[in-house]
């Protein structure tokens, strides 16, 4: 590897492939690990679902992500006139659509369908207004559970929608310095809140998520400082080598029964440990898995994968053998690929046919009336985080 800087793009391939990753580990999470049961120590089952547990850490990924490209959206954009509206605009046209036909699906669903022989899919107790709001999180902390199986894992859109609108009221106030090193001490915070008031409500509310995505915005900020890429670059095999042994460590750690207290924070800097160095060495051989076409595919639908799995794997379980999802026989494996299956299918759809037209409306709200001004490092688009 050379020690030029990272080449200055519209967009780094890599960084769509961490997209497909993070969603892959969800989707392992739950077609897999969740589905297993009680395993006999010892058997291929129980070294499978051992080795799948940090795949629950995939939203930790995305949050990391969604931290360093919304951060390095605000850090190079919002001193620019109109900026607040064009960036509101954008991550409205990039959410809400896709958002809201999950929730018409879900809850037609929940009206329409036989309560007992799909509850597992469509059963909620989390109220409707704060899915509008997106402020389901709160709704979640209270009663202490998703509330969901299907509606439960948009907690973490509500997180990231509050951190948008916290992050861009920090930068119009406080200005990009100011707002950067707060951004900063937020994380830190974090730590220290779930360590003295800890809960089910720190994995869903917001102040006790800014770890990760702090962790994220601090990558955002290495990659903008001309001295800071430099010591990167010179001391690219040691970043390499701590990487791995933060991997090491943190399945090390998972094979024994989990991190403790402190395992979003680890799992926070492995993950902007991966961010910034897919950054720093985009294009070259070592991140050739990360350019992987099929991966990049998966991580360009993430987002509809995301919203839709957990409503279709409950809905084919529950249709095909009226029971809630599990992989204990041939015919549980069989419906749960096909769920896969149909989950990647209309996915590719939702996103050509809603998504994608969506995000280019909200393209047309630019940043900067001079495209070419400011500084926009490769990967830092618009695009879903």
């Amino acid at each position: 590897m050379t020690n030029k800087p990272p080449t200055l793009r519209s967009r780094i391939p890599e960084l769509d492939g961490i997209r497909g990753l993070a969603i892959i580990m969800v989707l392992i999470w739950h077609y897999f690990h969740c589905l297993t049961g009680p395993t006999q120590r010892g058997t291929a089952t129980f070294i499978a679902s051992r080795l799948s547990t940090l795949t629950w850490s995939g939203v930790d990924l995305f949050f990391v992500l969604s931290g360093f490209l919304i951060g390095g959206i605000l850090i190079d954009n919002s001193n620019h006139v109109g900026f607040t509206k064009s960036f509101v605009i954008r991550r409205l046209f990039r959410i809400v659509p896709a958002y809201f036909l999950f929730l018409l699906v879900f809850y037609s669903c929940r009206t329409l369908l036989s309560s007992s022989q799909y509850a597992w899919a469509v059963s909620s107790t989390v109220p409707l207004y704060s899915c509008l709001l997106m402020c389901q999180n709160f709704a979640m902390a209270i009663t202490g559970t998703f509330g969901s199986n299907s509606l439960g894992v948009t907690w973490s859109l509500a997180v990231e929608e509050q951190f948008y609108a916290l992050i861009i009221l920090i930068f119009m106030t406080l200005g990009p310095r100011r707002a950067s090193s707060t951004l900063l001490q937020f994380a830190v915070a974090a730590v220290m809140l779930r360590l003295f008031i800890p809960g089910f409500h720190t994995y869903v509310i917001l102040p006790f998520r800014m770890d990760s995505l702090g962790c994220g915005f601090a990558v955002a900020c290495i990659v903008r400082s001309e001295n800071k890429v430099a010591w990167c670059l010179q001391h690219r095999r040691e970043l390499l080598v701590t990487l791995a042994l933060l991997l090491a460590s943190a399945g090390a750690a998972t094979w024994k029964g989990g991190m403790g207290e402190l395992q979003h924070t680890f799992l926070a800097i492995l993950y902007g440990f991966v961010v910034l160095l897919a950054v720093l060495n985009t294009g070259h051989s070592s991140m050739a898995i990360l350019r992987c076409k099929a991966l990049s595919m998966i991580g360009l639908y993430s987002y509809s994968i995301y919203l839709f799995h957990q409503l279709i794997l409950g809905l084919m379980h529950g249709y095909f053998l009226g029971q809630r999802p599990a992989i204990q026989s041939t015919s549980e494996i069989a419906i749960t690929l096909g769920a896969l299956v149909i989950t990647f299918g209309l996915s590719s759809i939702i996103y050509h046919t809603i998504e994608k037209p969506f995000i280019q409306v909200g393209k047309r709200y630019s940043y900067s009336p001079d495209k070419s001004h400011g500084r926009t490092v490769a990967g830092l688009t618009d695009g879903p985080a």
